[in-house]
């Protein structure tokens, strides 16, 4: 299993590589605000006093992520690329990103690993999130996810895990590019 988890961890950035364009202007701070590493959302936690550093080839030379277990049932994610590119981006802040994961209980028997996560982010002002030849967006304001998470590991080898949520927007704008059809929608206090 930690072969698979290394070459995965490995192959991971390639594909993340892969999916910019020409066509697509890209920043890794716009790009990388809410992604976790291969994107899981899983119950298990850090022990206390255990820490982790995810490095994205994206992001180099700034820093990608930091994971460190406050409890047992405790951990806390901190996105560093915001809170130090965010004072160099358009907002010259740092963009207050935070992340917190609790597990209820351990796997036992047919009883699956419990957990929730929430994450908060604070962009002071709008904020170009990404531009392509279709389609531009803009946040501001607070960005907040809850999400309740289940997981189950069938003899050390696999893991099923299962979330779903809710997210709060405080602002989302929408543009579509198209000179022929030009259309901006905003969303603003949106739940999810």
């Amino acid at each position: 299993m930690k072969k698979f988890t290394l070459i995965l961890s490995v192959l991971c950035p390639l594909f993340l590589l892969g999916q910019t364009s020409t066509s697509r202007k890209t920043n890794s701070l716009k790009d990388d605000v809410y992604l976790h590493p291969i994107d899981i959302i899983t119950p298990y936690t850090l022990k206390k006093g255990e820490w982790i550093y995810a490095q994205s080839i994206q992001t180099l030379p700034f820093p990608s992520w930091a994971f460190v277990g406050i409890t047992d049932k405790l951990t806390a994610e901190i996105d560093l690329l915001p809170w130090i590119f965010g004072a160099f981006s358009d907002l010259k802040k740092p963009i207050p990103s935070l992340n917190f994961r609790y597990r209820f209980n351990e796997q036992k028997d047919l009883m699956p690993t419990i957990g929730v996560e929430a994450m908060y982010v604070y962009f002071w002002d709008r904020f170009q999130r990404f531009e392509t030849p279709a389609l531009s967006v803009w946040e501001n304001g607070t960005y907040f996810h809850l999400k309740p998470t289940v997981g189950y590991r069938i003899k050390d080898e696999w893991d099923i895990n299962l979330s779903v949520g809710v997210d709060y927007i405080g602002e989302l704008i929408l543009q579509n590019n198209n000179a022929l059809n030009f259309q901006t929608k905003t969303f603003t206090n949106s739940w999810n």
